[in-house]
Order: C-alpha cells, then sequence, then structure tokens
C-alpha cells in the first residue's frame, strides 16, 4: 500500500513511468524508474516501503490515542 502511495504522489507531482512503450509519447514528463508494480521492485527498495510502514506504527504509539 505505501508503494501505491509513493507512486500515485509522485504521479500527482509530474512524474512518469519509465516503461519503454510509453517513453516516444513522453516529452514533457519527469520519469522515475520506480514507478511500476511493487512486485518488480528490487528487494532493497521494497525494504523501503516496509520501513516507512514500520515506522509509522512506533510513531503512533509514541503519542496519546485519539480513538480511546
Amino acid at each position: 500500500m505505501e508503494h501505491r502511495r509513493w507512486c500515485a504522489d509522485r504521479s500527482i507531482i509530474g512524474y512518469r513511468d519509465t516503461c519503454a512503450e510509453r517513453l516516444k509519447d513522453i516529452d514533457c514528463f519527469k520519469l522515475h524508474w520506480s514507478i511500476v508494480p511493487f512486485k518488480d521492485l528490487p528487494e532493497k527498495e521494497r525494504d523501503k516501503d516496509r520501513d516507512v510502514i514500520g515506522n509509522m506504527k512506533k510513531i503512533l504509539n509514541l503519542g496519546p490515542s485519539t480513538l480511546d
């Protein structure tokens, strides 16, 4: 889910994937090689997304709960 959020964020600010079929039609976009399905990322990049999720849980546990 974090990777999808990241891809959406990059798309909003103008990045597009580097898919070879679409490169010929792109002349005004920024390109990023990581805008791919999560399963196609190298393991090192997947670990970054896992770290974000793990750190979110830790940060949320630091503060008072507003759900009580």
